[in-house]
């Protein structure tokens, strides 16, 4: 596969784009990668979020963002505010100026497609996190919640999915223009310093959202991480889990490290370079952890270290297609825990699984690719 053209040599649109998410873009690293991308093919956009914290401060996108400054919790605590949510989403689409709406995850769909209806107006719609896989439903209620999300996707002039297992997931998906995203990190490989060798300790490092109900399953690498000699962890992210890692690591200085979390991408990624491995151990219980990748398994990739992914999850099939990590039992401690030992005392296996994700990024994976599918749906829908 040929690597995308990174020259800006992009035909100029007029065309003006609104992008909707529940959220702020400062801590979401995937909507500020599409801004980018929007921007650098010739779209003016613009962000309509919600300010759950509050902040004064919204970043360098503070001019082009209007946002909801209506406090409010993360997850699926918010449904009791998610109609003012909606009810401000309808009224900025019926009295802003755009083209195209870019809405992303259907807690923001339905207001955005009733808009551009009634408007006229080109809808992309992408699925970031199928909502009702965000917890553990009856499954009556998650198939009933599943076949209401496909029944109105069909009325968008785009779908981006960030998964093919998510087609999968919706038993199939008969929609003409549907890209899928993946959520890789653009290569910031040019500026890594090369790894030290004779560290006399091991790293592991795990950056992202730090919420119980995703089920991360970081207590049991912790408790590994506590008994091991010369294993040091360190921990980077957001959610309301910080708190008690917080406590945890102030018990254990030595052993475990939080470091809050990082808005600049280039530093994360070197520290994540200079580490030995990561992980993803999100449990597949929870529907959202089966069906989609995340992030970490493409970071990994980007940043030339191997990874361990939990069994019968979309990472998990990536990761023995590639070969660039381990699949485990996210819930068994000893698999686990045989895994770190075979990497610590194998830096050759890991410089090998290492380097073969670095060669399925470059080749499949980079952002590059990712920017050219977008630009492809977005011609599509037009």
């Amino acid at each position: 596969m040929q690597r995308a053209n990174k020259s800006n040599n992009h035909s100029h649109f007029s065309k003006k784009v609104v992008m909707i998410k529940s959220n702020l873009i400062d801590i979401d690293t995937r909507l500020m990668k599409e801004y980018d991308t929007l921007k650098k093919f010739g779209y003016d956009v613009a962000l309509l979020c919600w300010n759950r914290e509050r902040k004064s401060d919204l970043g360098d996108y503070h001019l082009k963002i209007q946002p909801l400054n209506l406090k409010g919790p993360y997850g699926i605590k918010s449904l009791i505010l998610l109609p003012i949510w909606n009810l401000f989403v309808l009224y900025k689409l019926m009295v802003c100026e755009y083209d195209i709406i870019h809405v992303i995850n259907f807690d923001s769909y339905l207001p955005s497609l009733i808009a551009s209806k009634i408007r006229r107006k080109v809808v992309i719609y992408e699925i970031e996190d199928t909502y009702e896989d965000q917890i553990k439903l009856p499954t009556i209620i998650r198939i009933f919640s599943l076949g209401f999300d496909k029944f109105f996707l069909k009325f968008a002039d785009g779908i981006i999915l960030v998964d093919e297992c998510q087609i999968n997931e919706f038993k199939g998906l008969g929609h003409p223009n549907i890209q899928i995203v993946y959520d890789s990190p653009p290569d910031m490989s040019r500026k890594f310093q090369q790894k030290m060798t004779d560290k006399k300790t091991f790293t592991i490092f795990y950056p992202g959202v730090l919420d119980k109900a995703r089920m991360l399953n970081l207590n049991l690498i912790i408790q590994l991480v506590e008994k091991m000699d010369s294993v040091h962890l360190i921990i980077s992210g957001y959610g309301d889990q910080v708190e008690d890692i917080k406590n945890k690591s102030a018990t254990m200085p030595e052993k475990m490290k939080y470091i809050g979390w990082i808005p600049d991408r280039q530093e994360m990624f070197n520290m994540m370079h200079d580490a030995d491995i990561t992980f993803a151990l999100k449990d597949p219980s929870v529907p959202l952890n089966r069906y989609i990748c995340g992030s970490k398994l493409f970071e990994a990739m980007m940043c030339s270290i191997p990874i361990i992914v939990n069994k019968n999850s979309s990472a998990a099939l990536k990761v023995k297609k590639h070969n660039c990590g381990i699949v485990v039992d996210a819930n068994d401690q000893f698999e686990i825990e045989l895994a770190l030992i075979m990497f610590i005392k194998n830096p050759a296996l890991r410089e090998q699984l290492g380097n073969n994700g670095r060669r399925t990024y470059e080749t499949i994976y980079d952002w590059d690719f990712m920017e050219e599918r977008i630009q492809h749906v977005y011609k599509n829908a037009l």
